[in-house]
Formats: structure tokens, C-alpha cells, sequence
């Protein structure tokens, strides 16, 4: 009994320090905290005033973004009397303050400006709506403003802190590039604003991340509409192994928050363009004038449409790509968001033909392919940097059918033969014909081809290759299961074995009578 209790003592006492070891080493593997997000915040300073004036004040935008052009525009001047400050109308600004603007401000008899009632200088809606229709009278007229343009690239993650100095006092119209959501405010001495536009986002999908040439693809490009939104402009290039149809296009407009699979209203205020295009582009879609201005932000427009795949897809092993930039912004500082661009991919299959026995390649083989669903592919002949080689058929550009055939045959001295243009996924090869003094297969051929995949240290990875290899054989071909050539052996067997059975049992009965 001692010994048993010394026993349990001494694993209970292995489990403890056993126990205590995995501890520390799970404490010592865990993982370390991610590191929060830098955003770098970068200034520029302006010290030159105002298109020569100077003066104690300065004007800060803040949350700026990078590549982005902001133009200041001094619409009144400020006259100060003790504490007390009044604004007059420059001369460029006079029309504008007597025609437009006067549904906002008015000059009273003193000749200051003042706001029409006194609840409008708190009213955004009021403000906004003043500072548009100011901006858009500087660019009617040509007026001069004092501008600045951040460095970088759009695509930055960058807060820029923009500041003009040595202002003369006075009320400024602030004009990003951005978008037309502009402010306004009072260099007395010093003021801030706050960048309000932001750049809208493009999302680009592709429900057919594989196909054959002759599938049609289809693709949403989704833009969402962001704070300033102004004369948006998408722009779609397709590579040459997909031709457009335009009467595919549909543009719908979702709600901020839509649910998901919401459909959407139709926009008809867009134009579509296909010829003259020169920047490269297969088409553009250009937004009607204040369409955009007018769309709350967050909502959606989702622009639907159709593309097949055709025989230029498939020369090298690059993949059908189509790609999408919005272009947004007014005509003098417009700018674009990052590409962003979505691929298909197609694949070709290798078949090389070998004698079973001594391995050497053999023409003449004649053979079908079909997808796992029984559907039959059809080829066009052509002759390209690889030989004589087969692509998966598909309709001209014009609507006219081209030559297609239902079977391929291997004419060349190594055996193989090359199919391009096909989608991933299983399919059946049949032989037609075997080659001259072979036997022809009697069943079918599984043939799998693998997407690629991410990962670098996959087998299939970048692959677009699949390679199989048929061997025929030579000699008298038996006849298949259940055919007469078998079943006579399987007769005469049973006849023999009987009569075995029938003379060893009358041999018996004979030694028994004996």
C-alpha cells in the first residue's frame, strides 16, 4: 500500500511540473499586440498673402489629403471699428452680391454686408448652399483666387494641414479639389476649416473568376458617392480578350444603408461613350451636370454590364482583365481614384500521346472533350508560336459563326497536341479514333484543371498549364465484359467441371457395388 501511495505521490508530482512547464511556454508564445495605425500629418505654409496684399491674418484647413489643390477666394473685406467689424463687397464680388447672392446677403445702406435675417448665419444648409453658388460664380467670371496643391499621391494616407499667412482681414470662399462642398469664414484674425469632401471609394466585382472563351462575364462596378461629390466620370478598359455589349449596361441608385440585394432605382441623368475615346478606355460613363452634387452621401450607384470572352484571350498566360477609375472633382482640378481592377482566368491542356509499352509518341489519335455536365466543346484550328494548336471556339465580334469542330487530332511528330481557353474545373476526353494499329480506349478519360491559387508555395500556384498523358496500346483486343468471346470460356468451364463432378460420383457407386 506504501508503495502504491509513493507511486501516486511521485506522477502526481510529474503532472504538477509538466503543467507548470506548458504554462510558461504558452505565456512565452503569445502574441504580441498589433501596432496602431500611424497617420502622418504633414503642413504647408503659404506666406505670401493674398495676390500681393498682406495683412495679421491666416486661414488653416485642416484634415486635408494629399494631391489635392485648395484655392482661397477673398470675397469681402473686413473693416474694424474698435471691437466691433463690418465686410464690404470687393469689386469682383459686387454682381455676385447684387444678383445670386442676394438671396443670402444683402448691403444695407452703410454699405456692409450683411445676412438677409439673422438665422441664416447659423443654417448649414444656408451656408453650404451660399458657398456653392459663389464658387460657381468665381469660375463663371475667371476670379483669381490664392491656391496651393498638396504633394504625394491620392492614394496616400495622409493628413495635410494647409495654412496661408499674412492675409488681409475678410470673409474667404475655401475651394478644394475634392468636390464643391467648399466653406467660407473670417480671417479675424486667425481661422480654421475643416476639409468636408472626402474621396469617394470604386469597387470593382467579376462573378466569373473563371471561364472559356465564348462565355459572357458579368461585372458590377460600385461607386460610393462620398461629402462634395462633383461630375463624376468612371472610365472601364477591358483587355483584348473581352469584347463589350453595351446594351448590357444598367446603372441603379441604392439608398445609404441599402439591405442587402436591394435593387435599386434606375438613373437615366448618365451618358455612355464607346468611340473617340483617348485615353485607351473601352467605355466611359459620365454622370449629368449636378447629378452627383444632389445624391446623399453614402448612397450607391451600381453600374451593371456584360462582356464575352474572346479568342484574343488566350495568347500567353495572362488572364482577361478589366479595369475601372473614377474620375471626380471640378474641370480644372480634377483627379481620380486608384485603379481598381478584377481578372478571369483561362487555361490551356496539353495531350500527349505515347505507345504503352516502349513510351515513343504517336499521331493520328482523334478525341472529343465534353465538361463533366455533358457539354461538348467545340474548337477553331489555328497555327500560332506553339504550332498547330486548338482554341476553345467562340462568335466573332460581327455576330458571324466561326468554323467550329467537334473533335481534335494529333498531327504533330512529339505526340502532343495544345487546347487554350478553358475555364477550371472537370472534364471528360473520349477517343474517337486510336492511332493506325492501336486499340482505341473504351471509356472515357477524367480531367481535372486546377485554379490558381494564392499561395506561393502551392503546386498549382501561377499555373495555367494542365498536362495528361494517353498511352495505346497494340495487339488483339478482347472482347469487353459480358461478351461472347468470355462467356463461351465460362460455359465450356461449367460443362467440364460437371462432368468431372458426374464421372467421380459413378466411379464411387461403381467401387461400391465391386
Amino acid at each position: 500500500m506504501k508503495k502504491m501511495k509513493k507511486l501516486l505521490s511521485l506522477v502526481l508530482a510529474m503532472m504538477l511540473v509538466l503543467g507548470m512547464g506548458s504554462s510558461v511556454m504558452a505565456s512565452g508564445d503569445l502574441p504580441e499586440e498589433p501596432e496602431a495605425p500611424v497617420t502622418e500629418t504633414k503642413e504647408v505654409n503659404v506666406n505670401d498673402g493674398y495676390l500681393g496684399e498682406t495683412g495679421e491674418g491666416s486661414l488653416t484647413i485642416s484634415n486635408g489629403s494629399s494631391k489635392q489643390t485648395y484655392t482661397i477666394f477673398k470675397m469681402f473685406d473686413l473693416v474694424k471699428d474698435g471691437d466691433v467689424y463690418y465686410y464690404t463687397v470687393t469689386d469682383e464680388w459686387k454682381a455676385f452680391v447684387e444678383g445670386e447672392g442676394s438671396k443670402y446677403v444683402k448691403v444695407n445702406t452703410d454699405g456692409y454686408v450683411t445676412w438677409n435675417n439673422t438665422a441664416t448665419a447659423s443654417n448649414t444648409v444656408v451656408t453650404e448652399a451660399f458657398a456653392k453658388a459663389a464658387l460657381d460664380y468665381a469660375k463663371d467670371n475667371n476670379i483669381a483666387g490664392q491656391a496651393v496643391e498638396t504633394e504625394g499621391e491620392a492614394t496616400d494616407s495622409i493628413t495635410w494641414i494647409v495654412k496661408f499667412n499674412n492675409l488681409p482681414l475678410g470673409y474667404y470662399l475655401l475651394d478644394s479639389s475634392m468636390g464643391t462642398l467648399c466653406s467660407l469664414d473670417t480671417a479675424e484674425p486667425n481661422a480654421t476649416i475643416t476639409e468636408k469632401n472626402k474621396k469617394p471609394t470604386v469597387d470593382k466585382e467579376v462573378q466569373q473568376p473563371t471561364a472559356s472563351v465564348g462565355d459572357v462575364l458579368d461585372y458590377d462596378v460600385t461607386i460610393e458617392i462620398a461629402a462634395g461629390a462633383q461630375d463624376y466620370k468612371l472610365h472601364d478598359k477591358m483587355s483584348a480578350g473581352l469584347t463589350f455589349d453595351p446594351s448590357s449596361v444598367t446603372v441603379k441608385l441604392l439608398p445609404p444603408n441599402a439591405a442587402e440585394g436591394a435593387v435599386g432605382t434606375d438613373v437615366a441623368g448618365y451618358t455612355l461613350t464607346t468611340e473617340g475615346l483617348e485615353d485607351g478606355c473601352t467605355f466611359e460613363i459620365t454622370f449629368a451636370e449636378g447629378y452627383c452634387e444632389g445624391l446623399e452621401t453614402g448612397s450607391k450607384i451600381v453600374i451593371s454590364y456584360q462582356a464575352t470572352i474572346n479568342e484574343d484571350a488566350v495568347v500567353g498566360v495572362d488572364p482577361v482583365k478589366n479595369t475601372a477609375i473614377l474620375d471626380f472633382g471640378d474641370d480644372n482640378h480634377q483627379t481620380s481614384t486608384p485603379p481598381t481592377e478584377v481578372t478571369t482566368d483561362l487555361y490551356d491542356l496539353e495531350i500527349t500521346k505515347i505507345d504503352g509499352a516502349t513510351k515513343a509518341p504517336l499521331t493520328g489519335a482523334e478525341f472529343s472533350l465534353e465538361t463533366a455536365e455533358g457539354i461538348k466543346i467545340t474548337f477553331t484550328e489555328k497555327t500560332d508560336q506553339d504550332g498547330k494548336t486548338y482554341y476553345v471556339a467562340s462568335t466573332a465580334q460581327d455576330g458571324e459563326e466561326k468554323g467550329e469542330l467537334e473533335t481534335i487530332t494529333i498531327t504533330s511528330d512529339d505526340g502532343k497536341i495544345l487546347i487554350k481557353g478553358l475555364a477550371a474545373g472537370k472534364y471528360k476526353l473520349t477517343e474517337i479514333k486510336a492511332p493506325t494499329g492501336y486499340n482505341k480506349l473504351q471509356s472515357p478519360i477524367d480531367v481535372e484543371i486546377l485554379e490558381k491559387t494564392a499561395s506561393a508555395t502551392s503546386s498549382t500556384a501561377e499555373v495555367s498549364l494542365t498536362t495528361i498523358t494517353v498511352e495505346n496500346n497494340t495487339g488483339a483486343e478482347l472482347p469487353s465484359t459480358g461478351g461472347i468471346g468470355t462467356t463461351i470460356f465460362y460455359v465450356l468451364g461449367g460443362i467440364l467441371v460437371v462432368g468431372a463432378c458426374i464421372m467421380l460420383v459413378v466411379r464411387k457407386r461403381m467401387s461400391s457395388e465391386e
